[in-house]
Parts: C-alpha cells; structure tokens; sequence
C-alpha cells in the first residue's frame, strides 16, 4: 500500500489521466468549492491556502487564476517589486523580455543569442539551478496532447470573468503597460 501510494506520488498525473480530464475536473472543483460571488476565494478550503504553494505537476486550472496569485504578492511587495509580464510578450521579444527581467532584479544584461536559444536557456539554468525541475516541477522543452476544442472554450468561458477582473486591476495599477494589447485573446 506504501509502495504503490509512494509510487503515484512519483507519476505525472497526467500518465495516469488525460489531461483534458484533469483540467475538467479541476475546473469543476473551484467552480463548486473555490468560488464566491464570482472571485476566486483564496486561501479557502483547498483553494491555495495561505502560505502554501500551488502543485505545479497538478494545478492547471487554479494556476491560471493570475489576478488571486498577483494581489497575494501585493499584499507583501509594493506593485513597483513585481514585474508583471504575459507569454505573447515573451513570444514577441524573448530575449528583450528576458533582458527586460535582469536589468528589473538587477543582473547585467545576457546576450541575445543566448536567450534567444531554447537549449542555451535551458543550460545556464541548468548551470545556475540544478534542481530546478526537482524544485519547480516545470520542464523547459514539455508538450501536451492538443485540448479538445469543446474543453478550449470550455475554459476561455471559465476564464473570462477572471481575465476581465485582472484586465481592471492591471490597468489600474500598472497603467503605463498596454493591457488591452498584452492580454488580447485572453
């Protein structure tokens, strides 16, 4: 019973369960146990207590709930200690996003043909953070089964009333960012 429960602690969820299913099931939870008056009740039940950290093997959907994890943060930092950045920004400019980042936690700037360099990146933080993906859960070269496109827009009407209250609050806080553009699609 050890072994087997110490041994699916070490799977992937998704090895075990599609991970359309998962995000279905997730979605479904904080629908039902994560949700009042429609914000996301942080710290609530299981719903990212405080102190805690999101399972990032695991928690799909509760992870992109941006605004929750952004007014966490605020609640310790001043919003001009967090830089706040989208993937299309990132996909436009990797490298000048990332140079972006250093010269705001002040290192020196990186060559762009580093970062622009998938398997460079992954070296230096290799180099850098050896156990990141022990630590973090994350892998920097995964890929996933496609969503099925009922599930996509499934999750783009779960999302939309959170990505309108962060649209708010991040043009509020942060006005000098274009947010309309940054979060286009969302």
């Amino acid at each position: 019973r050890i072994q087997l429960a110490s041994c699916l602690d070490s799977v992937p969820r998704e090895t075990l369960d599609p991970l359309s299913s998962i995000m279905q099931g997730e979605m479904n939870y904080v629908r039902s146990a994560c949700t009042t008056g429609g914000r996301f009740a942080w710290g609530h039940k299981n719903c990212w207590p405080e102190g805690s950290k999101a399972n990032i093997k695991s928690d799909f959907i509760i992870r992109g709930l941006y605004l929750e994890q952004i007014r966490h943060y605020l609640r310790h930092y001043h919003p001009s200690q967090l830089m706040i950045m989208t993937d299309k920004m990132l996909q436009k400019d990797a490298a000048g996003v990332m140079n972006e980042v250093f010269e705001f936690v002040g290192l020196p700037p990186t060559s762009t043909e580093v970062l622009a360099n998938p398997k460079a990146v992954e070296e230096l933080i290799a180099k850098q953070w050896p156990d990141f993906e022990a630590d973090t859960g994350w892998q920097m070269q995964s890929t996933y089964a496609p969503l099925p496109d009922e599930l996509k827009e499934e999750m783009f009407q779960f999302y939309k009333p959170h990505n309108m209250q962060l649209l708010e609050f991040l043009q509020e806080v942060y006005p000098s960012q274009d947010w309309q553009v940054a979060l286009k699609g969302w």
